[in-house]
């Protein structure tokens, strides 16, 4: 299923416009496939300025981001 689709990762954002929490969509996926404890850091990208927002920055260069599964 799609993320967009799950009740469970649907949102607002602080503008009242739909959005969409991928951390929740992503772990009521684990949940389905039986990963019984995710653990989630709780940051957000707006605020903590070790991580790139385009919400806060938008002007930018590029970023990639690559995960390897062993």
């Amino acid at each position: 299923a799609s993320l967009a689709r799950e009740s469970e990762c649907g949102s607002r954002t602080r503008w009242g416009t739909p959005g969409l929490d991928v951390a929740a969509g992503v772990q009521a996926q684990l949940a389905r496939a039986g990963v019984e404890h995710v653990v989630r850091g709780g940051w957000c990208t707006w605020e903590d300025e070790r991580f790139y927002s385009y919400r806060r920055e938008p002007v930018t260069g590029r970023m990639a981001g690559v995960v390897l599964a062993g």
